[in-house]
């Protein structure tokens, strides 16, 4: 009698349950039926082991690596100096001091005497120069016996006539060719300046050349240059 009630029960049970019981004692899963990890376990195929289902990865430990910028950040980008375009270059001089002859910078051979003036000639013998050191009185004068200047057009006088071959150089720089005259500081006897020499008083200083006769004021480094055919100042 006990063994037809416990077989009633088991067949109830199966019925119920939808599980059966091997003849081993272990239980096995019906297909659909979840495993006790939580995970879905595949239907088993006729004649094959039970395999898994492929595990999804936990979504707990699968983050995103990626780094983006903070909005926050207040850095500014290094933005490189550009390169200079060009050198500057300094502005002209402005010093309108003309540039004293190097002639004139060489030795003084002739100096004035105790009197304070000096009358020399050019070796030839056609522009005579007195050169006057005496202070308040400074300067130079020179004469020519023959000056081709056509340039110097005759301009009336007050005193004395206008002559065109004759240049002075006054104590302050001031240089001036061709002017009203009344005397002449030619003189035959007058010593003779080498060609190449110097001769001197104080700043001024006359040079005499082939082509002629330059006189200028060391300090101011006005003059002029006087020949038979040509003359100029500076």
């Amino acid at each position: 009698m006990r063994n037809r009630l416990l077989v009633t029960a088991i067949a109830v049970c199966a019925l119920l349950a939808g599980c059966t019981t091997p003849v081993d004692g272990r239980g096995s899963a019906q297909p659909g039926t979840v495993g006790p990890t939580g995970r879905t376990l595949s239907t088993p195929s006729a004649d094959g082991p039970l395999t898994r289902a492929p595990e999804t990865p936990d979504a707990t430990t699968s983050r995103s690596t990626t780094t983006t910028a903070d909005p926050t950040s207040t850095s500014s980008p290094t933005v490189a100096s550009p390169a200079p375009t060009g050198t500057t270059q300094p502005p002209p001089s402005t010093d309108d001091t003309p540039t004293v002859p190097d002639v004139l910078l060489g030795p003084v051979v002739l100096t004035p005497g105790p009197e304070g003036y000096l009358v020399f000639q050019a070796p030839s013998g056609n522009i005579f120069c007195s050169l006057n050191g005496v202070e308040g009185a400074a300067g130079v004068r020179c004469d020519l016996i023959e000056a081709d200047y056509p340039d110097l057009a005759p301009v009336p006088c007050d005193s004395g006539d206008f002559v065109a071959g004759t240049a002075t150089l006054d104590g302050n720089g001031t240089a001036v060719v061709g002017g009203c005259v009344s005397d002449t500081v030619i003189d035959p006897n007058a010593v003779v300046l080498p060609y190449g020499s110097n001769a001197g008083a104080g700043d001024l200083v006359c040079h005499a050349a082939e082509d002629g006769v330059t006189c200028a004021d060391l300090g101011s480094g006005h003059g002029f240059q006087v020949a038979r055919g040509a003359h100029r100042v500076f």
